[in-house]
């Protein structure tokens, strides 16, 4: 009776491989079910910089302050159900922690460099750090997550890019509508392909 050799380069190379393709398929089903995150601040983000643009900027920042923290109470809520529902793979959990740890230095340079003069600090230029800085979180989100999430990083920072070079003062409306839209298709195509694998 021939048994497995485990210290057969050639069945490790299988075994590896076979663990690699457990990983890509995990993580495009976290890819999907990060559709509701896409929605909650597509909204969010149509509703905080659509009112700018409607010309409510003195009241921006309860505006923001309490979308902020509405979205946070939800996100959290969010993740603690898909948490219980299908705990995280360790290692896909360890990256996932590496890409906050890193994203959250972003943040402090981006920080250190407002504080100190080298970025301008006005309040027309508070949305265009953000819309920025989320750009930088999906590209790092999608190493992790896959494709459909790192292009919604590039599509982001390009938009921050074109926005800020030419058109600087109708940045309200067109992350309205431009980023907080394209953030809302891109969960709900997300869902819809969340569906498919369940239906799968």
């Amino acid at each position: 009776m021939q048994t497995k050799n485990e210290n057969d380069p050639r069945e490790q190379a299988l075994a590896d491989l076979e663990y690699i393709k457990h990983l890509t398929f995990r993580s495009r089903q976290y890819a999907s079910e990060s559709s509701p995150y896409f929605i909650l601040w597509g909204v969010i983000w149509v509703i905080g910089f659509g009112s700018m643009a409607f010309g409510w900027k003195e009241y921006a920042n309860w505006i923001w302050g309490v979308l902020s923290v509405a979205g946070l109470a939800v996100n959290f809520f969010i993740a603690a159900q898909q948490e219980k529902r299908d705990p995280m793979p360790r290692l896909i959990s360890k990256q996932f922690a590496k890409i906050w740890v890193s994203f959250l230095v972003i943040v402090g340079l981006f920080i250190v460099l407002l504080s100190t003069g080298f970025l301008a600090f006005e309040f027309s230029y508070i949305g265009l750090y953000a819309v920025i800085l989320i750009a930088v979180m999906y590209v790092l989100l999608g190493v992790v997550l896959g494709k459909q999430i790192l292009l919604m990083g590039i599509w982001l920072g390009i938009l921050a890019s074109v926005t800020a070079i030419w058109l600087m003062p109708y940045s309200s409306i067109i992350f309205a509508i431009f980023g907080g839209g394209s953030l809302v298709v891109t969960g709900l195509i997300l869902k819809r392909w969340r569906h498919e694998h369940e239906r799968g």
